[in-house]
């Protein structure tokens, strides 16, 4: 259970409230605005859709995503990761961009380059940060976040001249 994006038929995409297989319409609501809507939804007669009936769409259409790599122990054995050599462990772990279109929503396929044949199934924490934010401490970087989520990351392994940009 939680928010989604979703989509009916061909309509515009809107906010919703996934509950085992319904979902309630938040309607065109920016993040934040759904966010705060959830207690009056849940005690509302807003529309709710059966989940069959709609095509759910990643959650978030981010601007940026920024992934943080090296932080975990896992992170820093050859057995796991082929950066392995650029790390050190303690060292601050290194930020990445990642592609926006990188994103899919659960279920969805996801084509791998003909060169992968080692793909790892990894999971993450996924911060959702709501407002722009730069230089911020510790307790305002809190409260810049919309929300958190659990990620699912598929990780290649193999050691393909060119992959990571190797030659």
């Amino acid at each position: 259970m939680g928010i989604v994006r979703f989509r009916v038929d061909s309509e515009k995409w809107r906010h919703g409230y996934l509950i085992n297989s319904s979902v309630i319409d938040l309607g065109e609501r920016q993040l934040q605005d759904a966010l705060a809507a959830l207690p009056e939804a849940l005690n509302s007669n807003l529309p709710v859709h059966n989940r069959s009936d709609v095509t759910l769409l990643c959650p978030v259409d981010p601007g940026t995503i920024i992934r943080l790599d090296g932080c975990y122990g896992h992170d820093t054995t050859d057995e796991y990761n082929p950066h392995v050599g650029e790390l050190t462990v303690g060292e601050t772990p290194s930020l990445w961009v990642a592609p926006t279109d990188s994103l899919a929503v659960d279920g969805s396929e996801i084509p791998l380059p003909a060169m992968v044949d080692d793909v790892r199934p990894g999971v993450g924490l996924g911060l959702v940060v709501g407002d722009q934010a730069r230089n911020l401490s510790p307790g305002e970087a809190i409260e810049s976040l919309a929300g958190y989520t659990v990620c699912r990351t598929l990780r290649a392994h193999d050691e393909h001249p060119g992959l990571y940009g190797y030659q």
